[in-house]
């Protein structure tokens, strides 16, 4: 039976039919193989090369458009009530826990190695004391920044940058040598990250919450003396045996288990947020806010002192059984 071909069309010739039944019974193709010219093959390589310059360009645009898009759009606005339980909203209680492990609760852990920086560099202890003073003050100072990104609808990006910084400054601080050395790594990126991830992780648990608020956010709020537990147990125990760099480098690990996840299941509902500026100074004006903010102020003031000087004032010989 004679093939048919349409008007015009040459039919295929031996080698070409040879070569289809070779594909089907997957046999290598014994024909003969037409070289492409050079100007076919100069074509060829320009229409590569702009297929990688495209993917090339691609990239940076997608990162941009991932790094501009708002997490609470229009589109994305919730307009149900809390869900006020349930695996998501537990799931974002205990990653707030988290969070506030890795930042405060390292910042509680602090007066261990205070005593180590006072023995090792043979500092003063009120010197010695910036560094946990300026780490404390940024994660505070940083948190209002942080939370009007929040606010903004930057929560992703918020929450990828202070975790990146923050692990930046322990592994840098892993490898410090000198007391100027730590205070920037140790004191400044590990203060300047904690206060990017603090206050947006922390601001997610009331949104989830309606009856059971109470609870969830005493469970996030109590993983900064947790946290303290832990991190000082750890480099009480660690520093005599695997020596600083490698204490402060367990320390990140740990940061880094738990945040990573945390980047992935924090999730913000998407609630409709009107416009403010960055400090609404007339907030202060309220008589019931303005007394709560000056007791947070005295409160905070003597909060650190018994936390960075304890260990020291127990070695004193006045102290000492």
């Amino acid at each position: 039976m004679q093939n048919e071909f349409m008007v015009g069309e040459e039919p295929p010739s031996a080698d070409a039919e040879k070569g289809l039944a070779s594909k089907e019974l997957n046999e290598p193709y014994s024909g003969t193989v037409t070289r492409l010219s050079q100007s076919q093959t100069a074509a060829l390589e320009i229409l590569r090369s702009r297929h990688s310059h495209a993917r090339s360009i691609n990239l940076p645009l997608s990162f941009w458009k991932w790094a501009t898009r708002k997490s609470n759009s229009s589109s994305d606005i919730d307009t149900n009530p809390p869900p006020d339980g349930g695996l998501t909203a537990w799931t974002v209680t205990i990653m707030a826990h988290m969070t506030a492990f890795n930042t405060f609760g390292f910042v509680n852990a602090y007066g261990v190695l205070q005593t180590y920086y006072v023995s090792r560099f043979g500092l003063p202890p009120s010197t010695v004391s910036w560094i946990g003073s300026v780490c404390a003050f940024l994660m505070f100072f940083t948190s209002t920044f942080s939370g009007r990104l929040t606010d903004a609808g930057y929560f992703h990006q918020t929450l990828l940058v202070g975790t990146v910084i923050q692990l930046l400054g322990f592994f840098s601080a892993s490898f410090a040598r000198n007391y100027w050395q730590i205070l920037l790594s140790h004191g400044i990126c590990i203060g300047l990250g904690g206060g990017l991830v603090f206050i947006p992780a922390m601001s997610l648990v009331g949104t989830y919450f309606t009856k059971r608020r109470s609870l969830a956010l005493a469970i996030s709020a109590i993983g900064n003396s947790f946290g303290g537990l832990i991190f000082s147990a750890i480099l009480q125990s660690l520093l005599p045996k695997l020596g600083y760099g490698w204490t402060m480098r367990v320390c990140g690990f740990v940061v880094m288990g738990s945040m990573i996840p945390a980047n992935f299941l924090l999730k913000p509902r998407g609630i409709r947020r009107t416009k403010a500026p960055l400090i609404d100074w007339s907030a202060f004006g309220e008589p019931i806010y303005a007394c709560f903010a000056t007791g947070m102020l005295f409160c905070m003031v003597g909060m650190w002192i018994p936390v960075f000087y304890v260990s020291n004032a127990s070695r004193l010989p006045e102290f000492v059984c």
